[in-house]
């Protein structure tokens, strides 16, 4: 039985690779259009990855096209499945993954004020 936690951490690596190197380019002026262009695809993979491995864990039927159900459904597929497996508890999740996108934001915050950037006008 595949674990949901290989794919919650690819997501939380994600984000941190993320924060750092958008603080990076950013600083130096680079856009980070290449950069946001790999994150989608990297959430999207991870989320499709770990909606499978919770799902064949918790005993839920796999849909047909997981990764295109998740593309096109993806705010209302999770939080349902979090709390149809979960029950409130999955509130929780919702919230932590919110606080790992914040955390994001602050490393690269910090990143791009490490590398020289400059705040305001």
């Amino acid at each position: 039985m595949p674990s949901p936690y290989v794919p919650t951490l690819f997501l939380l690596l994600l984000l941190l690779i993320r924060g750092v190197g958008v603080g990076v380019l950013t600083a130096h002026g680079a856009g980070p259009a290449a950069l946001d262009y790999l994150y989608r695809l990297g959430l999207l993979w991870s989320l499709v990855w770990w909606l499978g491995a919770d799902g064949r864990r918790r005993g839920v039927r796999p849909f047909y096209c997981l990764g295109m159900l998740t593309l096109v459904g993806g705010l209302i597929l999770l939080p349902y499945h979090l709390f149809k497996t979960r029950g409130a508890a999955g509130l929780l999740l919702i919230l932590a993954y919110f606080g790992a996108l914040i955390g994001s934001w602050v490393v690269s915050l910090v990143v791009y004020a490490a590398c020289g950037g400059r705040f305001g006008y």
